[in-house]
C-alpha cells in the first residue's frame, strides 16, 4: 500500500514524456494524406455585422458596433456599398443606427471594406421574430403552463 503512489508518479511521468517526445518528432511535418495550400488560395475577406455607430464621409471611415466590439472601416471607392431595392446607393445614404454587414480585409492593420450592406427589413423582423419566440420559451405565459401538480 506505501509504494502505490510513487509507482503510479512514474508511471504517469513515463507515459507523459513518450507522450511528448512523439508529438514533438511530428511538428512541423503536414499530414501525408493532406494537401498543402498555399497562402494566395485562401480567402482573407471576414465578415462583421452590427449597427452604424460614426459615420465620416469626407474620410470615409465608418465605425460599426456589435457590443462589446467596435470596429472602423476604411471604404474605399472600389468599395461595394448595397442597399435592398436601391441601385447607385452610396454611403450617403447610411445613417448611425442603421444595421450592417461589412465583408473586410485587414490590410497592414487597416480594416479595408470590400463589401458594405444594408440589412433588409426582411432580414430585420426575422430577427425579431426570432427573440419574440426565444423569449416566450424562456418565460411563458402563466396560462401556457397549466395547473401546478
Amino acid at each position: 500500500m506505501k509504494h502505490r503512489f510513487p509507482v503510479f508518479v512514474v508511471v504517469g511521468l513515463a507515459a507523459t514524456v513518450l507522450s511528448c517526445a512523439h508529438h514533438v518528432q511530428t511538428i512541423g511535418k503536414p499530414p501525408q494524406s493532406e494537401p498543402v495550400v498555399q497562402a494566395q488560395q485562401v480567402d482573407q475577406s471576414k465578415q462583421f455585422a452590427g449597427s452604424i455607430d460614426r459615420i465620416n464621409k469626407v474620410a470615409g471611415m465608418v465605425t460599426v458596433v456589435h457590443w462589446p466590439l467596435y470596429k472602423t472601416f476604411e471604404i474605399g471607392p472600389d468599395c461595394q456599398i448595397v442597399i435592398p431595392g436601391r441601385e447607385n446607393a452610396t454611403l450617403d445614404n447610411f445613417r448611425a443606427d442603421d444595421l450592417v454587414i461589412v465583408t473586410y480585409e485587414d490590410v497592414d492593420g487597416v480594416l479595408v471594406a470590400r463589401r458594405f450592406a444594408r440589412r433588409s427589413n426582411e432580414y430585420i423582423r426575422e430577427r425579431q421574430e426570432q427573440l419574440q419566440r426565444l423569449e416566450e420559451m424562456l418565460y411563458p405565459s402563466p396560462n401556457e403552463l397549466g395547473p401546478p401538480d
